[in-house]
C-alpha cells in the first residue's frame, strides 16, 4: 500500500528511473509537461519547462493534487482524465492553469494516458498561450468555460489525420530509426520513408526529432514503455 505522495512517485521512478533515454526526452521537451496518478490525482513528477512555468520547484509539485494547478470545477477536470483513461490520447485545446503565485496561465493542453506498476498514469503536455507581457488582472479572469471541441480525439494539425503507415513512421523516427532501418523494419523502400517523412512534415508542420518526439507522444504513439 501506498505510503503517501513520496511513496508514489518512488513507484513510478522505480520503473522508469533506469531509463535515461526516456528522461532526457521528458526533461529536454520545450513544451510544459506533468505526469499525475488519473485514479488518485496525485501529482508524480514534472519537466522543467513545467516548473518555469507555473513557479514550483520539482518538490513542490509533487506533494500537489491534480485540482491545485487545473483552474477549472473538479468535475470538469475529473471527466477529462476519465475520458483520457479511456481513449488513452485527448486534444483538451485550451484551459487555465494555476501558477504557484495564483496568476491564471493560458495554455493549449493535450493528454495521453500509460500504464506503469498495475496504474494509469496521464501525461499533459501543454504550451502557454500567454504573451510574455500580459497583465495580471487578464491572467485572474475567472476559467473559461470549456468549449464543444474538448476532449475531441487527437488529430494531426495540417491536412486532418494520420493513416496508419504514417503513425508506424512518425513513432520510429521519435525512437531515432534512420531512414534506412525503417525502411528495412516496414519492408518499404527508403524513397517511401521519405515521403512518409515529408507528409509527415507537411501533416504535423514540424521538423526535427524534438518536434517528432512531442507530436509521437501527443497523439499517443510512444509512451514510456516504448522507449524503456
Amino acid at each position: 500500500m501506498s505510503n503517501g505522495p513520496v511513496a508514489e512517485v518512488r513507484e513510478v521512478e522505480n520503473v522508469r528511473g533506469g531509463d535515461a533515454r526516456y528522461r532526457a526526452l521528458f526533461e529536454q521537451c520545450v513544451e510544459a509537461v506533468f505526469l499525475h496518478d488519473a485514479a488518485t490525482r496525485q501529482v508524480l513528477d514534472a519537466n522543467p519547462a513545467f516548473l518555469r512555468l507555473l513557479g514550483y520547484t520539482t518538490a513542490e509539485v509533487r506533494a500537489l493534487k491534480l485540482y491545485d494547478l487545473v483552474a477549472h470545477a473538479p468535475a470538469n477536470v475529473d471527466a477529462m482524465t476519465d475520458q483520457t483513461r479511456g481513449a488513452g490520447a485527448v486534444a483538451i485545446g485550451r484551459r487555465l492553469w494555476r501558477r504557484k503565485d495564483g496568476v491564471l496561465v493560458d495554455v493549449d493542453v493535450s493528454l495521453g494516458r500509460f500504464r506503469q506498476a498495475g496504474r494509469d498514469i496521464v501525461f499533459a503536455i501543454a504550451r502557454s498561450l500567454a504573451d510574455a507581457e500580459r497583465p495580471a488582472s487578464l491572467a485572474r479572469r475567472p476559467p473559461a468555460r470549456p468549449d464543444r471541441a474538448a476532449g475531441a480525439p487527437l488529430r494531426a494539425a495540417g491536412k486532418g489525420a494520420l493513416s496508419r503507415r504514417e503513425a508506424q513512421v512518425l513513432k520510429l523516427l521519435a525512437l531515432g530509426h534512420s531512414n534506412r532501418q525503417i525502411a528495412s523494419r516496414l519492408k518499404l523502400s527508403v524513397k517511401t520513408v521519405e515521403t512518409f517523412r515529408a507528409r509527415l512534415s507537411r501533416k504535423l508542420g514540424v521538423r526535427g526529432r524534438p518536434a517528432l518526439v512531442r507530436d509521437a507522444f501527443r497523439l499517443g504513439l510512444l509512451t514510456a514503455a516504448d522507449i524503456a
